[in-house]
């Protein structure tokens, strides 16, 4: 089934990427949103709440603040802490605000909340010139150690000598990341994501390319990745012409054609599925059986018992699990997440890989959004939960996939990742080093696609893992400018540290 990224995506026209579908079911959700969404003021401790209040009493005349001549913010020196500084003359100024959320914000803008989720308010005395974000203030903002998410803020001087406070707002919203988690461990494991866009994507997509067009570049980017293994969406077990019976036409699954593909590229057959055939019996309904788990066999050693047929009928659920469905859901929709035991030949570690491509069903309402959202969070609990119950043996876990979901949605955020968090999983993207983050994982066929203007793009791919030792490289493949998009998502990478 064609990949079509959830309703949130209406706001990736703020971050870089401009959809025009469904605008107007999207700002009733924000609006909504605006009323519901958590809107806590952060309590500062007693004594510096006494330090900036005796601080500001010594601003006697009510007058305009000095203007603040510039504010950056990035990275503490403590995992999960940011520092935000600022160059300004305090002449006229009582105290400074600094906004936090973890969703987008504004009081002048009408399209965005005044206050975005898990909004926190923080005064600071007039003689300073920098604050710390603490990794548990940081963490209540949507950004806890581990997550890769940003914060995103605004920055005002203000004056509050008179009757009502004079504002002086520092220009524009921006963001900031907080430091990474420290990393250990010797033993890297570079591994991928990839959502290569589904057999039907020409048929079903504006923009989109036939699979035998655009079959030679995605084999091309899989190998120059370096990616050992690959966690794959959208490549089903039907035909490549129609997704179809094979029988059919005759012509090759999207699964053998893509190893194919491969094995033309490099010149070996190096690269091999986990799974070609169906997860669900012919004649069935199922949904997407597009999840699937690429590994290089020169780098790594396939453990797990996965066969391809059940009896002499060329279909098998294992090395699969279904994910729920909402209730009075057709089983049409039932999607199934691939896994499988691996083991690094030249250092012997053992690890479990998942893929997974949760719900992509799109709201046309406030609730209907809202509730596939939550869908999507129960199939990450499920993952989280069916994971540990096979993982007797307390290896590392790695799980690729596309989530459509992304941070900055008003309601939930990304409530699938945060399920994985909460499961004790790491996301990738705060490993040490941050490649092409200003860029969105899908580009929706664009051939342009923008950069962010607050400096990091919407994510709605992810790689995650439990039992590592820290990530030190996250890199998002995304290319700007491509009139012949290999898919409508670009390849994420990331180098775990196996403890």
């Amino acid at each position: 089934m064609p990949n079509t990224i959830v309703p949130m995506r209406a706001f990736i026209l703020a971050l870089g990427t401009a959809p025009r579908t469904r605008l107007r079911a999207l700002a009733i959700a924000v609006l909504v949103a605006s009323l519901v969404a958590g809107l806590g003021t952060a309590i500062a401790p007693a004594a510096q709440a006494a330090t900036w209040k005796s601080q500001a009493k010594k601003v006697k005349a009510s007058a305009w603040p000095a203007r603040v001549a510039k504010v950056t913010a990035g990275p503490g020196s403590a995992p999960g802490t940011a520092i935000v500084k600022w160059k300004a003359s305090n002449e006229t100024t009582s105290y400074y605000q600094l906004d936090l959320a973890s969703t987008m914000f504004s009081k002048s803008d009408k399209t965005l909340p005044t206050r975005g989720r898990d909004f926190h308010s923080i005064k600071i005395p007039r003689n300073a010139r920098s604050y710390t974000v603490s990794a548990a203030l940081a963490a209540k903002v949507g950004a806890p150690i581990g997550s890769g998410n940003h914060i995103f803020f605004r920055f005002y001087a203000v004056n509050s000598a008179g009757k009502k406070n004079i504002v002086r707002v520092y220009p524009g919203l921006h963001a900031f990341t907080t430091a990474p988690p420290a990393t250990g461990g010797t033993t890297d494991l570079t591994v991928a994501s990839y959502n290569v866009g589904s057999i039907k994507a020409a048929v079903k997509t504006k923009g989109a390319t036939p699979w035998s067009s655009r079959r030679a570049k995605v084999a091309s980017i899989i190998a120059s990745s370096g990616a050992g293994l690959v966690a794959l969406q959208e490549v089903g077990p039907g035909n490549i012409v129609d997704g179809g019976a094979v029988k059919s036409t005759g012509l090759p699954r999207h699964t053998d054609d893509l190893v194919a593909a491969l094995a033309d590229k490099v010149g070996s057959d190096k690269y091999r599925l986990v799974r070609t055939t169906p997860y669900v019996q012919a004649g069935k309904t199922s949904g997407s059986q597009g999840a699937r788990i690429l590994y290089d066999s020169t780098q790594y050693k396939l453990l797990s018992n996965c066969p391809e047929e059940t009896g002499k009928n060329a279909y098998s659920p294992s090395c699969s699990f279904p994910l729920p469905l909402n209730s009075g859901d057709s089983e049409g929709y039932r999607r199934r997440a691939a896994y499988a035991l691996f083991e690094q030949i030249s250092t012997g570690k053992v690890f479990y890989f998942v893929s997974v491509h949760l719900e992509h069903r799109e709201g046309t309402t406030s609730k209907s959004i809202l509730k596939l959202d939550k869908l999507r969070g129960k199939q990450a609990t499920a993952v989280v939960s069916t994971m540990k119950s096979i993982n007797t043996s307390g290896y590392p876990v790695i799980i690729g996939g596309d989530l459509n979901s992304w941070q900055n949605y008003q309601r939930t955020g990304a409530l699938p990742q945060t399920k994985f968090l909460k499961g004790g999983y790491i996301d990738g993207a705060s490993a040490t080093k941050r490649v092409g983050v200003k860029y969105p994982t899908s580009s929706q066929w664009a051939t342009t696609v923008k950069a962010s203007t607050v400096g990091f793009g919407s994510r709605i791919d992810y790689l995650l893992a439990k039992g590592v030792a820290g990530a030190t490289r996250y890199t998002n493949t995304m290319v700007r400018k491509d009139s012949r998009r290999g898919s409508d998502h670009a390849l994420i990478k990331v180098t775990f540290r196996l403890p």
